[in-house]
Formats: structure tokens, C-alpha cells, sequence
């Protein structure tokens, strides 16, 4: 039979494990109009296979924020990618994991809350895979409070905070498309200098070298 004090402890493990499940991060602003339109009418007609990042866990992140975007035909890892026109590389990872330990709201269980400031975003570079050259770089992140503790539940219904990280929300999501957006200029410039039928390139790519069908 299991004792008092053990189901005690039991319990409190259950409480503090909750308390950590609950925390908000910052979402992006509402896109203004002038965005939101732009988002409306750019598609980049391209494939995009993404270079691996060590760790691994950045470039498969981007991976998944690009194909949420919507804006290009396709997007996957390199080296499963068939005749890609651009090659996306991260350019910098974004941990948005604060250096903070939450003395207090561990030995509360959560009642008094832990602010803290994080960087969420994206930050990588495109270069055509077929033409030495220029390459694009994109910078979208922001900075903004998240929120370990009960006090969670009562900011996530609020439109700039999101139970989790933001990556997969819609805000997030929009946001990052317009970042892209705004690029579309120089992203079809390097689609440009991309090779023809009529004159490939010396070389494949590494990653495409070998492979077969897209997954």
C-alpha cells in the first residue's frame, strides 16, 4: 500500500509538471493592410530545397515555416529534392528558449508566474541552385514577453499571446509570409540567373545528386 506522503509527492510532481505546460509566447502584430494585400497576390514560382543545419532541428523548422507560407511550389530538405531552382540555408539559429530558471514559479507550482523576453523568428538565406552568384537574405524576428505559469491560461486568449511556441500559429505563419513577400523582387532576380534546358549546369547539386522521387 502506498503511503500518504507518497502520493504527496506524487501529486506535487503532477502540479509542477502542469505548471510548465502552461506558458504563452508572443505572436507577431496583425499584418497592416498594405501587407495583407501584398500576401494576396505573390506566389514564387520555385522549388526550394532547404540545406541541413547542425543541429538538425533549425533547417527542419524552416522547412515547416516555408511550406506554411504558401509561396512557392514546393519546399523539402535538399537532398530529396529533385531540380530545385533555389537552395534556402539557415542563416542563424533563433533558440527562442530563455536563459532563465523559474525559481519562484517551480516552488509555487506555478501560482507566481516567470516573465521573460524571447526571440522568435526565422532567419536563413536563398541562392539559385543552379548560378553562382548573389543570394537573398531574409530576417524575420521579433522579441517579446512569454509567460511560465498558471497566469498562461489567462493571456493565451488574448490575440499577441499563444499557448506554446508561436511557429505554428496563423499570425506567426502570415507574418513570415510577408517577410518572404517583400523579398519577391530579388528572389525572382535569382530565379533569373537560373540555367535553361538548352545550358545546364556543369553540376548537380549534391543533395540532388542520386535522388528519386520527392517525397
Amino acid at each position: 500500500m502506498i503511503r500518504r506522503s507518497t502520493w504527496h509527492v506524487l501529486l506535487v510532481c503532477l502540479a509542477a509538471l502542469s505548471s510548465f505546460s502552461c506558458a504563452t509566447a508572443t505572436v507577431p502584430a496583425a499584418l497592416p493592410p498594405e501587407d495583407a494585400e501584398l500576401l494576396s497576390t505573390v506566389r514564387i514560382p520555385a522549388r526550394v530545397g532547404v540545406e541541413q543545419y547542425e543541429p538538425a532541428v533549425y533547417s527542419e523548422r524552416l522547412i515547416s515555416s516555408l511550406r506554411s507560407t504558401e509561396l512557392f511550389e514546393y519546399v523539402g530538405p535538399l537532398n530529396q529534392t529533385d531540380n530545385p531552382d533555389l537552395i534556402a540555408s539557415v542563416r542563424r539559429p533563433i533558440y527562442g528558449t530563455a536563459s532563465v530558471v523559474p525559481i519562484l514559479t517551480i516552488l509555487t507550482l506555478g501560482v507566481i508566474p516567470t516573465w521573460v523576453s524571447e526571440e522568435w523568428g526565422e532567419s536563413f538565406t536563398l541562392r539559385s541552385a543552379g548560378a553562382q552568384g548573389s543570394e537573398v537574405n531574409v530576417e524575420f524576428t521579433y522579441s517579446g514577453p512569454s509567460t511560465l505559469g498558471w497566469a498562461a491560461l489567462l493571456l493565451a486568449p488574448l490575440p499577441q499571446h499563444a499557448l506554446g511556441r508561436p511557429y505554428d500559429k496563423p499570425r506567426f505563419r502570415r507574418a513570415f509570409a510577408a517577410a518572404i513577400a517583400r523579398k519577391e523582387p530579388q528572389i525572382r532576380r535569382l530565379l533569373s540567373n537560373r540555367p535553361t534546358a538548352s545550358n545546364p549546369p556543369s553540376h548537380r547539386t549534391a543533395g540532388a545528386a542520386g535522388e528519386g522521387q520527392d517525397r
